[in-house]
Parts: C-alpha cells; structure tokens; sequence
C-alpha cells in the first residue's frame, strides 16, 4: 500500500506541474506570439509530463487491495490520470505546430484545448487528488514527492482566516491576543477538517501558510511568553504533513519570514518563535549555516545550541554559551579557539555575558565582531566594553540574512534601524563624542598651526571644544603627515552625520543636542541633509525628518533645480500621491507640506520642456502626476493627487488656472497614449519602461523629437479639442471649480478611460458619483467617434451634474479615495494611522 500511496503523491504533483504547464502556456502564447524558444521548452517539459504519467497509469492497472476504499480509489486516480495524459498529449502537439509556424488553425486548436471551461475542468480534477490526503493518508515516496494545493490566496479558509488575523491584530494587551491566536487556530482546524483547505495549501509563488503565519506570530514577539503554547500548537498544525519545509525554497523560509519582522531589540529579546519551528523540523543546522553571521541569529544559538552541532568551535560555542568561566579558560589555554571565525563568532555569543567578553578581548578577539549582536540585543554592559576596547563605530562588516556577502553598516545608524533603545543610542552617541574630541585632541597635538587654521582650528582652544568639526579632513590630514592613528578614531566617509541615509529624526535630535550642529552643510554633490534625506526618503515615517530639517534651518533647492530634484527623488514624490495629506485641522501636512516647502519659488515653476504633455514647461505638480510608480496602485495614486489638487489649492498649494489647465493637459496627453518628449531625463534606478508614464522617452534629439510627434500629430488634435471643451466649460462653471473639477474627471473617467494593463486591474478603481446623474447615459455612439472629445455628451454631464454636488455630496466623493484594505495590509499600516498623519500636520508642528 505504502508504494501505490507514493504513486499517488508523485501523480498528485505531476497534475499539479501539468495544470500550471497549460495555464502558463495559453498566457504566453496570448501574449508573446511568436518566442519560438519558450514554445519549444515547454513542449519538451510537456513530452516528459506524458511518459510520466504512462508509466503512473500503468501502475494502476493490476489490483489494489490494502485499502477500504482503495477500488474506488483507484478507479478515480486511473481516470484522473488518463484525462491528464491525453490532454497533455494534445497540448504537445499543439505546441510543436506552435513551434514551427503561427498558423491561424493553431490558434483555433489552441484556444479549443485551453479554454476556460477545460482549465476549470483540470482544476477541479486537481482538488479531487488533494483530497485523498485531507482524509489523513500520508503519501510519500523517493524523492519526497507529495501532493501540492495550487489556491489563490484570497479564496483559501486557511489564507483567508490568517488574513483576517493580521488584520484584527491591533495594539492589545495579551489576554486578546491570546484569544486571537485561538480563534485563529479554531478555523485553521475546521478549514483542514472540512477538506476546504489543507496545510499544503500554496500559491504560485509557493507560498505556504506556514510562511504566513511565521510572519505573524513574529509580529506579538513581545508577548511570545504567554502566547508560546498557542502558537506551537498552530505551527504543529501547518507542519502536518509538510516534508523538508526548510528546504523546499532557499530564499522563502519560515526563518527568513521571521527575520524580516524581527525589527527592533524588544522583539528579539523575547521572541520564541525559533525555538517552535526548530522543535517541529522547521529550522535545522543546514538551513542556516550558510548565514550564521546576522546578528539576529546570536540570541536562537544560544537557546539551541544543538544548531551549531558539527562546527569546527562547537566546544568553544558550548562554553560561552553555558558561561563557563573554567572552560573558557581552559580552551584559550589550550590555543583551541579561533577567535576569528565570524559564523557564528564565539565572541558575539559571549555577549550579555561581561567576564566571557573580557577574556576573549584579552585573548585577541576581535571587538568588531560582537557589537551588533550587543545592539540587537540591548545589552548596555557588553556595547560599553566592546566600545572601550577599540570597537569601530563605522563601515562594520555586517553579515546580513537579506542580501548575499558582506555589506558595511555604522553602529549608530544601525541601532536606529532596528531600532534599538533609546538608552543604547545615548550610549552610542556620547561614545562618539568622545571619539572626536579624542581625534581632535590628537591633531592639536600632532597637526602644525597652519595647518590647523586651513582646518578652522587652532593649538589653544578658547572654548569648550566641540565634536562638530570637518572630523574626516583632519583624520586625512594627520595621516598625511605620517601621524599613526588608531583606526577606532576613523568618523566615517561623508561630510557630515546628518548626510547618512539611514538617519531618523530621533537620532538627529540626539546628535543636535550632543554638539553637532551642523545641519546645513553641503556635501560634495552639492546636497543639504534635506534634500539628501528626500532623495533618500523610504517611507512615511521618513516625512518626520524632513520635517525636523526644516525646523533646524533648511537648506533649500537652488532656484530651476527641482526638475533634477524631484526626478531622482522618486519615492518622495510617490509618497505625495499615495495619500490624502491633509490633517484633521484642515492643513496641508506630511510629503505634501514639505513638497510645498521645498519649493519657495511656488511649485508652479516651469522649466523649459517643450513636450506636447505642456505648453510652456513642466511644473513640479505635474512631474509628480506622471512619476512612474513603485506599486500595483498606480491609478489609484494618480486619481488621489489629480481629483484632490482644487482642495490641495484652496489650503496652500495655491495653484493657478494656467497651472490646473496644464495638469488638465498631462492627464489627457497620457490617457490618449502620447509619448512624451521632456527635455530632461528621469533618474530611474532599475532601467524598466512603461508606456503610460512621462520621461520614459526622453533624451530625443530634435530629428527624433520631429519623429514621434508626427507620429502623434492626429492625437495632438485629440488633445487640442479636449483642453479647448475644458477651458470653454471653465469659463462656464468657474464660480464652481471644485465642484467643476470633480465633475469633469468623473466625465473622462467614462469618455476617455485609462487603456488598463491586466496587472493593474485588481487594484484600479473607477471615479463614482453615488446618486448623482450617470455620464454613461449622455453617451450616444452614433453621434460621435474617433479620438475627439464627445462635446455634446460631456456638456450636457457637467451641466446636470455641477448643481448637485453639493458640499456633502463632495465629501462623499472624496471619501473613496481614503486607503483601502487591500493598501493598508500592503503597506502594513498602523491602526492609528489617522492620528498619525495630523500629528504631521504642516504649520501645527511648528
């Protein structure tokens, strides 16, 4: 029985590679046409699925006895597995006729074989497989073959219950959190029990529920103590019949989930999640050996130092880990420990533990090598003693799970990453200082007076000297003059501090009142720390920076430099559109307060692009609706900043109607598909195109600027009778703009849609007027045709609709642009996040 069950297992999975083989076959033909070698691979992956499921069918044929239900059992699988077979075997065909020509008779076979009735066909077909092993069986074979549950996410109970856990989990205390976690467990069980789900339930991109909620559980690390029976019991659940979890995927593994959340030093502390998976097989010696060296990954060999079983150091590891001060001893003693290997190293275990640190230190360990672990852990004792033995503070290997070899990181910045306490950066901070009056302390002493006065400094200090100094000049000086330095006092590579990328506002105000003031230092590319952090900007958290900058005295864009500016700062622009930015007090506040900010010129500056997207030169308002996007909801941004620019007017923005008449423009120059021309180049890091966003076609010499705008010369017509209807129904309704403003969008939304790619459907959103008249009705088809705009239809719209926009009507129209469920779990977004925008509100900060 145990072989036939493994014969199920390995035809289980065969279906499943044959179902995607089929379904990704009919999206690339659709879609490629004519790729003559991704035709010819597939139909060999083809041939080989048949002689497979031949010599599987074949097994099935003699009888079966070992089993209760096993004639029936095999009557099914046997029939299964001849319909897979031949419309496999149909399929290759098809795909060598492919191959060799794109005939038009093809295509009709093509779409015969793998229309949407067959593919709902062969999926059900799949399901029936799945069910044999919710019945309890437990197939497998050589090779560790075993049924897989191909399901789309946002129908499968076990996603869906997860899904709605994340969702429901606010900031509480942990008696609901517990409660969470066993309600979580209750429908994972009923789902699994039901046959509506199993723990082998994957998407595409094979992602299991596991994966899931490895993510999760690491999101309350801070309440793994009395969640820890809950959470075993859960993962014991999603285990269950899953062989070789951490090596079914080399990057997606519930430790590498883990990790990602492990992001501050409470989290890691307390977390307890390791010690499940590693109790149910889920991490093992192997999975992790090959990064070691995260500092993350210190804290679970020391609560399961059976991971470092077979390591070249076990007994030195098992000494630090047990804190066996004798041991140690004895081991150093002897000359065996290599107080060089970083993977793990044996001092990084040693930290938390003083007296281990100190005898390795003394021994020649390196103090690099342990202080990042000391931050992650918060352990106040061991970073002083590291610091204290001539640890660097800046470019410190760092071993990181995320990306491959060995990166550089600073102490500082990497303490406000996670982030660590505020006590551990303080810590940090003072030891800095003390470094820098140590370095200048020692070019007073070694430096000649000449050159001290070029480096604004001098042999007697009249006052209290200062860590605020051109710090990386003087060490490059003294060692220019053969002054032995110790490389401890090395202050890091840019100008200043406050030019890192990875600074906070939390940290800045710490080293503002430690000394160093200065913050509006140039750096060599003619930066401020202001605009080097919005060119740096990652996320909204990032805004509170900027907003500190321009607290502490900016310096500001030069003048007809934010093209440049806002072009290479593409995730700050993206930031403006992907949210409502006005506060409770009604006040333009966030990225959008520092985008008017930024610009003291007016953000209605052009520049002097002759593209037809403009008539007189983009304007910052403008580049920031046609920046290419970073995410799937990029009509969904565009709608935002677009509809929402008349109230963004009347609270500051204060936008002309040359400047509204412009954007009018640019949004139906890219609804018709036109390409833009802009003089100036966007900087875009990875180098991909899209069709609907400006700058992609930049850099035209005029011969070929004269090419594609003649090319484009019948919709330049288009374009023209759209601005001339906007600005003749202005005139019309100017008493009214915003409401005119809303109404003339949800016009276009109807008669000049957005040509939609598939991939940004999900997501996209038509502009609605809830209960008010429909455009739809206004369009007569025969009246009108071609690119034109339909002028009968959109007067009539906006005649009728203007006068019942009232000021409640509006505020219901605008309330569909408020974040979605579907953008706050993307994003992962606080609960509070309401709270959080008015707490940037512009001048109420100030």
């Amino acid at each position: 029985m145990a072989e036939v069950l493994g014969i199920v297992a390995g035809a289980a999975q065969l279906l499943d590679l044959s179902t995607r083989v089929l379904v990704a076959s009919s999206s690339l033909y659709g879609k490629l046409k004519n790729i003559p070698n991704e035709i010819e691979t597939l139909k060999k992956n083809t041939e080989l699925f048949i002689d497979l499921l031949w010599m599987i069918s074949s097994d099935f044929d003699g009888p079966i006895n070992s089993h209760v239900h096993s004639l029936h059992v095999t009557h099914r699988i046997t029939s299964i597995l001849h319909d897979a077979k031949q419309e496999s075997e149909e399929l290759a065909l098809l795909l060598e006729a492919l191959s060799s020509k794109n005939s038009s008779s093809a295509r009709r076979k093509w779409s015969a074989v793998v229309s949407a009735t067959k593919e709902k066909d062969i999926a059900e077909r799949i399901q029936m497989v799945v069910g044999i092993q919710l019945g309890g069986w437990t197939l497998s074979m050589v090779g560790r073959l075993s049924p897989h549950n191909m399901v789309d996410r946002k129908k499968s109970p076990a996603f869906i219950a997860l899904d709605e856990a994340v969702r429901d989990l606010q900031p509480q205390g942990q008696q609901e959190a517990k409660a969470l976690f066993n309600t979580l467990l209750q429908k994972l069980r009923e789902a699994f029990e039901s046959g509506m789900a199993s723990p082998s339930d994957h998407t595409t991109s094979n992602f299991y529920a596991l994966h899931h909620f490895a993510e999760l559980a690491t999101l309350v690390a801070d309440s793994h103590e009395h969640l820890s029976h809950v959470i075993n019991d859960i993962v014991e659940l999603l285990v269950a019949g899953n062989a070789d979890i951490p090596n079914r995927d080399p990057v997606c593994t519930p430790l590498y989930l883990m990790l990602v959340h492990l992001d501050d030093t409470v989290r890691i502390k307390n977390n307890k999640l390791d010690t499940i998976l590693i109790n149910n097989g889920c991490i093992t010696s192997h999975s992790v050996q090959d990064e070691a060296g995260d500092p993350r990954f210190v804290a679970m060999f020391r609560k399961n130092p059976s991971l470092l079983e077979g390591h070249d150091q076990y007994l030195a590891h098992v000494a630090v880990i047990q804190r066996s001060e004798t041991e140690l001893g004895r081991l150093l003693r002897q000359n065996k420990i290599d107080l060089w290997t970083q993977i793990p190293s044996v001092l990084s275990l040693a930290v938390g533990w003083t007296t281990g640190l100190q005898l390795l230190l003394d021994a020649g360990a390196n103090p690099d090598d342990a202080i990042l672990t000391a931050i992650c852990e918060d352990h106040l004792p061991s970073i002083e003693l590291l610091v204290d033995n001539g640890c660097s503070l800046f470019d410190l290997d760092h071993y990181s799970f995320f990306a491959p070899g060995n990166s550089k990181v600073d102490a500082l910045f990497f303490a406000a990453s996670l982030p660590a306490s505020s006590d551990v950066v303080c810590l940090l901070v003072q030891k800095l200082v003390e470094r820098r009056l140590q370095l200048l302390q020692l070019a007073t002493k070694e430096l000649p007076e000449t050159c001290l006065k070029k480096l604004g400094l001098h042999k007697q200090q009249h006052v209290q000297p200062s860590p605020d100094y051109n710090a990386l000049e003087v060490f490059r000086q003294l060692e220019a003059h053969k002054v032995q330095v110790p490389m401890a006092l090395w202050p890091g590579s840019l100008t200043t501090l406050y030019h890192h990328p990875g600074m906070t506002d939390p940290l800045a105000e710490r080293l503002y009142d430690a000394g160093f003031s200065s913050v509006d230092e140039l750096d060599e590319k003619g930066d401020s720390p202001l605009i080097n952090a919005i060119l740096h900007c990652t996320s909204w958290e990032s805004i509170r920076l900027h907003q500190w900058y321009l607290r502490n005295g900016p310096r500001l864009p030069r003048s007809l430099a934010y093209v440049d500016f806002l072009d290479q700062a593409k995730k700050f622009t993206h930031l403006i559109s992907e949210c409502i930015w006005i506060s409770k007090g009604s006040k333009l506040c966030g990225p959008l307060y520092i985008f008017q900010q930024v610009h003291p010129e007016g953000v209605e500056q052009r520049d002097s692009c002759s593209c037809w997207c403009s008539t007189s030169g983009c304007t910052p308002v403008g580049i920031v609706l046609r920046q290419k996007p970073l995410t799937p909801f990029v009509f969904t941004h565009r709608q935002r900043w677009l509809v929402n620019l008349a109230r963004y007017s009347s609270l500051g923005l204060s936008l002309d109607k040359d400047t509204f008449a412009d954007i009018c423009r640019l949004e139906v120059f890219d609804r018709l598909g036109m390409a833009h021309t802009c003089s100036h180049q966007p900087h875009d890091s990875d180098g991909s195109e899209d069709a609907y966003c400006s700058g992609t076609g930049c850099g035209y010499d005029n011969s070929e600027r004269e090419e594609v705008n003649e090319e484009d010369h019948h919709l330049k017509q288009a374009l023209d009778s759209y601005l001339e209807l906007y600005l003749r129904l202005l005139h019309i309704h100017a008493d009214h703009f915003e409401s005119f403003w809303i109404a003339w969008w949800v016009a276009l939304e109807n008669f000049l849609p957005f040509e939609v790619d598939d991939k940004w459907k999900g997501p996209y959103r038509p502009l609605q007027l809830d209960g008010v008249c429909d455009p739809q009705s206004y369009d007569k088809a025969e009246s009108h045709g071609g690119y034109n705009a339909n002028v009968e239809a959109i007067t009539a719209f906006l005649a009728d609709c203007i006068p019942q926009l009232t000021s409640e009507t509006r505020a219901k129209f605008f309330d569909q642009f408020k974040l979605t469920e579907y953008e706050h779990m993307y994003y992962y977004l606080v609960a509070e996040r309401d709270r959080w925008i008015n707490d940037l509100g512009g001048d109420e900060d100030d």
